[in-house]
């Protein structure tokens, strides 16, 4: 029996080549690239599965909750027209069933899973009986707690700021973009996302409650948001929208998506300043790297950190479900929560590299002569 399971997915093939290597001896990294085309489809055309780490988490008073990360067997890439959607929405089912099997009183639902769950509302939970929740309110609350850490770092306030959100109209997007128009006040936000009707409904909600203090703009062009100091990406997408290289010096980007919504460059840029968004730093450690893509055992998703928390808190319920429901006060009620068991915003990564504090300050004299010389 466990406490909790974290549902996942691969977030390319080449790291479905590499589980392949991992979990089938004698395959190998370069017959996984070599039939590339078969062996995709033949991960695609398999069943949802359980992996077989146990997943540990030590408590306060000496007992421990066990989990399972669930491994969903579809690709975000192959996850955009109405019949992939509706196959990776039953691959997620497949995990929720799996997780209800095994015990779990409570799912996390990872990376696409929770685009497909929040698209399809609440019917994840009613059908299962299960508490299932994206994590999306944690994951911005962190991604935020990030970002305040970073600005506190190089002596910068958001005030005179212009920030773009890129993904603006989800959910994690849209609570992103609560916080810098209501809290941090920053001089002019670009928000961008596909749907334009829905990023004019946004700027009018936020201009009632502002008072005019942020200057919004709405666009459904990806490259507005090179015209931003800050950039925060919360999208849908199934692969990089941005480049790295195309980015003008002095900018920040905080990558929320996964996979990654930037192309990264070969080697980082010293003018840019380009980190993983949305992630926690544990007080344990979990043996799920080789599927998770991140660089330590103790750095999770915020979305896994969200499902973790309520389970030790002993509160299974679907915290963020569905769209349009994150506010400023359940943010913060989330990230008390996860704090009060010893999570907090993760190190700043780029991909698997430490963004050291002699990086940020490299970076943070290079933005300061690039303003003097503007």
């Amino acid at each position: 029996m466990i406490n909790f399971a974290l549902l996942g997915h691969p977030a390319h093939y080449d790291h479905v080549a590499d589980l392949l290597a991992r979990l089938r001896p004698g395959m190998g990294a370069e017959k996984a690239y070599a039939h590339k085309k078969s062996l995709g489809k033949a991960f695609e055309w398999s069943s949802t599965f359980a992996a077989n780490e146990e997943l540990i988490v030590p408590m306060a008073d000496g007992s421990q909750l066990r989990g399972k990360l669930i491994i969903c067997t579809f690709l975000p890439e192959h996850a955009h027209s109405p019949k992939q959607m509706a196959a990776a929405y039953q691959k997620t089912r497949d995990g929720v069933r799996i997780a209800k099997q095994m015990g779990a009183r409570i799912v996390g639902l990872g990376g696409f899973t929770s685009i497909i769950g929040g698209t399809l509302g609440d019917r994840l939970p009613y059908e299962f009986g299960i508490a299932t929740t994206s994590g999306n309110t944690l994951t911005a609350a962190l991604a935020l707690g990030q970002i305040k850490s970073l600005l506190s770092k190089l002596h910068w306030t958001l005030a005179g700021q212009t920030v773009a959100v890129l993904g603006a109209s989800g959910d994690i997007g849209r609570a992103c973009t609560q916080a810098l128009a209501t809290q941090l006040q920053v001089k002019r936000l670009i928000l961008i996302a596909r749907n334009r009707a829905k990023l004019e409904a946004m700027k009018f909600d936020l201009q009632a409650t502002d008072r005019g203090e942020t200057e919004i703009l709405v666009s459904t062009r990806v490259a507005e948001a090179r015209r931003a100091e800050l950039i925060i990406t919360a999208t849908s997408a199934a692969g990089p929208l941005l480049s790295e290289a195309d980015l003008m010096p002095g900018t920040i980007v905080c990558d929320i998506g996964y996979p990654h919504t930037l192309a990264y460059a070969p080697e980082p840029r010293p003018e840019v300043l380009l980190f993983h968004g949305g992630l926690a730093e544990a007080p344990f450690e979990l043996p799920i790297t080789h599927y998770s893509l991140l660089p330590r055992p103790d750095i999770l998703y915020g979305c896994f950190t969200e499902t973790i928390a309520l389970a030790m808190a002993g509160r299974y319920e679907s915290y963020s479900l569905g769209q349009g429901r994150i506010t400023l006060e359940r943010m913060q009620a989330i990230l008390d929560l996860a704090q009060s068991f010893g999570f907090r915003p993760a190190p700043l990564y780029r991909g698997n590299r430490l963004i050291t504090d002699d990086d940020i300050a490299a970076f943070g004299r290079y933005a300061a002569a690039l303003r003097e010389d503007r």
